[in-house]
């Protein structure tokens, strides 16, 4: 971890997605659900999987915290090709929300 990431309060808020239990079980259970649905090709259950790809990984964070998630990324219910993170939000009771909102709940205005 870096330095200042040691010294800052910001260090509470950092998950360690290879040893973190609860975030790996969160994980494991999206995996899980999005390879039984039907509706989506094999395609983007695979882009959905890939180990890189921090939507399931950042959606774990969420469960296992009880995390809002910010993103500008639009719902797709219908989508075959594509898994989207509101889409998964809903299904797991995750808040979602955009960017516009967030600031407007921290009182941002312009």
């Amino acid at each position: 971890m870096a330095d200042w990431l040691r010294r800052s309060s910001m260090k509470n808020n950092v998950y360690d997605t290879k040893t973190d239990a609860g975030v790996l079980g969160h994980y494991a259970h999206l995996m899980d659900c999005a390879n039984s649905q039907p509706q989506y090709k094999q395609r983007a259950k695979d882009q959905f999987a890939v180990y890189e790809n921090a939507d399931p990984w950042v959606i774990s964070c969420a469960l296992n915290a009880d995390l809002k998630i910010v993103s500008q990324e639009v719902s797709a219910p219908q989508s075959q090709t594509s898994i989207k993170i509101p889409d998964v939000c809903k299904a797991f009771s995750v808040t979602h929300i955009d960017t516009f909102t967030f600031l407007s709940e921290l009182g941002f205005r312009m």
